[in-house]
């Protein structure tokens, strides 16, 4: 997604404040290398709000990924 837009890692984490590991595993969709889900849904706000994105899409859509429709 990121990549697609054309923002670095680098870039991101400087925008958003995150470090470039937590957004890895972000992507990555890591959970294990990520706290709770109540902090994994802040970063992805942000996350989607730094490259345009809707941010309630985006925590639905990857919550549905990741935790299996929970």
């Amino acid at each position: 997604m990121r990549e697609g837009m054309g923002i670095s890692l680098n870039e991101l984490s400087r925008v958003t404040k995150m470090s470039k590991s937590t957004l890895r595993a972000i992507e990555e969709e890591r959970l294990d290398a990520l706290p709770a889900w109540v902090f994994v849904k802040g970063f992805l706000k942000v996350y989607a709000k730094t490259i345009g994105l809707d941010p309630e899409r985006v925590i639905s859509d990857y919550g549905k990924r990741v935790l299996g429709g929970r």
